[in-house]
């Protein structure tokens, strides 16, 4: 039997993304801040890891994180390419040294995608039972590049000589706070995470009441 191999590939946008619990010192603190300066508390988070003390110095004991941005992740912490159709997939054939052979791309038109493939979606928004009635966290990076299945520990899809079968594949997605995040995909029952090769443009810190 010729076995053939393949990678899944997205490229174009995603990025990093946590929801954490915050107290409510920290709500009341950081909501007064960012009125009297937008962005003030994605440039504390962001250089926390760098100058915690300096940083710190100013801020009330109550209201400090005491750690970087994508550590306050208790609730959730993923990362991924986001599922828009400013981005591409493609479904690449490789050699088995992983070598491209050819590339099927595939539009990313939103309606489509959901009808054509098989997706298990989880959705975190106001509703979601582990963020309602809290004071929550919400931070994020934005990443340009690309995020393939190659990376994920389990190397390259393998098939036999048929050749890649879209019935065997599912995408697992979680949107959050409307950011559809696609972090895996599992292939005939072997799941994949999605690694990014990537560089971080930007990045936003907020905080909720619930």
């Amino acid at each position: 039997m010729n076995n053939r191999f393949f990678k899944i590939e997205i490229s174009g946008w995603g990025g990093e993304l946590v929801l954490g619990d915050i107290t409510h010192n920290q709500y009341k603190y950081w909501i007064k801040k960012e009125k009297e300066q937008q962005g003030s508390l994605t440039n504390y988070l962001s250089n926390y890891e760098f100058n915690s003390v300096r940083l710190n110095k100013e801020i009330p004991v109550e209201a400090r994180f005491n750690k970087s941005w994508f550590e306050i992740d208790n609730i959730l912490h993923t990362a991924g390419a986001e599922i828009t159709e400013d981005n591409s997939l493609k479904i690449i054939e490789t050699t088995e040294s992983g070598v491209e052979i050819n590339n099927e791309e595939i539009s990313f038109d939103l309606e489509l995608f959901h009808k054509r493939f098989k997706t298990n979606i989880e959705v975190y928004n106001e509703k979601s039972k582990l963020i309602k009635n809290k004071f929550f966290f919400y931070g994020q990076t934005f990443e340009e590049g690309y995020w393939d299945t190659f990376e994920s520990g389990h190397g390259l899809i393998q098939t036999s000589k048929k050749g890649f079968d879209y019935n065997n594949l599912i995408f697992y997605i979680r949107e959050i706070l409307d950011r559809p995040i696609c972090y895996a995909i599992s292939y005939d029952k072997t799941k994949y995470d999605m690694i990014g090769n990537t560089q971080t443009n930007n990045s936003q810190m907020s905080i909720y009441k619930n």
